[in-house]
């Protein structure tokens, strides 16, 4: 048999929510070929938690396949220091461990729900936003409800990314959660309790709501309500793909749009945007990442 043909991945110039469509495209694609692929990050400049943490599973499930996986570096200096400094060399390029920075939460990959990942993003949370010690503390027990959730449903064969960082010149802290599983509805249909849920949009929309989980017997599902009301609390927004389902949960509304290529899998992207943070001055230099 002649040799499968090398699938080269181009990734778009933005590693962002706002490109999500063609980023699902991509990765969908590489996922599905039958041979060995290139993730390309050539013309990539900026990546959000979204991004690394959606790329981060597609090429996890990627590397399953029995076919050589290739990088290929992006040429935009600055982009390549963040993928060393954020974790993704040590993840995915044998880099070694990286240093923990007050102003991100390095990409992780997790296998089960890790309370330190809570501590550190409720700590990064407390760092940069002026909350109480009580405030912090409900955060993280919230986080870590939102993560024992995702686990117990999920079913992913690669786990759970989870990124986050804090944008000192813009004054906004972006959280990304993303699992390659089964997807929400599947999760809560599975459940039998929730014989409603008929599409990917109605069940985003159910699991945000209080008490719903896909546990059977089992009390849960205050994460994603907790979380939104913090989100909505500071001007922020929460975005969920699932299915073929993107779900914008707005201070004012919820926006529901269609996934042309559907994710296999789950993603939460938190953006959260502050009247008032503990550290107003802007540092040039952290003002891309």
């Amino acid at each position: 048999m002649p040799p499968k043909p090398l699938r080269v991945v181009k990734l778009p110039k933005l590693l962002t929510v706002g490109w999500s469509n063609k980023l699902l495209e991509l990765c969908d694609a590489a996922i599905l070929h039958d041979g060995p692929t290139a993730f390309d990050f050539e013309k990539v400049e900026w990546a959000a938690p979204f991004g690394l943490t959606t790329v981060s599973v597609s090429l996890a499930r990627c590397l399953r396949k029995p076919y050589p996986v290739h990088f290929i570096p992006p040429k935009a200096r600055r982009f390549a220091e963040y993928l060393e400094r954020i974790g993704f060399e040590y993840h995915f390029l044998k880099g070694g461990v990286v240093a923990h920075r007050k102003t991100s939460l390095e990409l992780k990959r997790l296998s089960a729900a890790d309370p330190l990942v809570s501590q550190l993003l409720s700590d990064l949370i407390g760092e940069n936003l002026r909350l109480s010690e009580d405030s912090v503390y409900e955060m993280r027990t919230h986080l870590n409800e939102l993560m024992t959730n995702g686990f117990d449903h999920s079913g992913s064969p690669v786990g759970c990314f989870v990124c986050a960082q804090w944008y000192p010149a813009k004054q906004n802290l972006r959280i990304s959660f993303a699992d390659g599983g089964i997807g929400i509805q599947a999760a809560l249909r599975s459940s039998g309790k929730y014989p409603e849920v008929v599409s990917d949009a109605s069940a985003i929309r159910l699991a945000v709501k209080r008490g719903v989980t896909s546990r059977k017997k089992q009390i849960g599902g205050f994460g994603l309500d907790f979380i939104r009301m913090y989100v909505r609390n500071n001007a922020g927004t929460m975005t969920i793909l699932s299915g073929d389902a993107k779900v914008n949960f707005y201070p004012a509304k919820i926006e529901v749009k269609k996934n042309p290529t559907p994710f296999k899998g789950t993603i939460v992207d938190i953006r959260v945007f502050p009247k008032r943070s503990r550290h107003p001055v802007k540092r040039k230099y952290d003002d891309l990442f």
